[in-house]
């Protein structure tokens, strides 16, 4: 780590899979949690979805069947805003869907992303 922090070794791209769980605290949540709906906590508990981190600072969080997010951790840390809907950064979203569809076929994950 030490040697990546001081540039003499390039960072790796991160990726995590997230596979639904039907927990009861999933489906039986408050409405009152972040204002989404229980439809809305439903659908994102079940959503499969994979993410990449790359050293630039770029998040993708590519779901299958909740909406999908775009962050750039360098400008935005907190993760407040999320472009990945604005049209602006496609060829960075391709770049970064690319990617993890290369980790899938490398690790046999079979998963169709949306």
């Amino acid at each position: 780590m030490r040697d990546v922090i001081e540039g003499r070794r390039r960072a790796k791209d991160v990726f995590v899979e997230w596979n639904p769980q039907n927990v009861p605290w999933e489906r039986d949540a408050p409405d009152s949690v972040k204002g989404a709906s229980r439809a809305e906590r439903r659908r994102a508990a079940s959503a499969h979805i994979r993410t990449v981190v790359t050293p630039e600072g770029w998040k993708l969080c590519w779901s299958d069947q909740d909406k999908s997010q775009l962050f750039n951790l360098r400008d935005d840390p907190g993760e407040t805003h999320n472009p990945f809907y604005s049209g602006q950064l496609r060829s960075v979203i391709s770049s970064l869907m690319e990617k993890i569809q290369r980790w899938q076929e490398a690790t046999g994950d079979s998963v169709k992303l949306g």
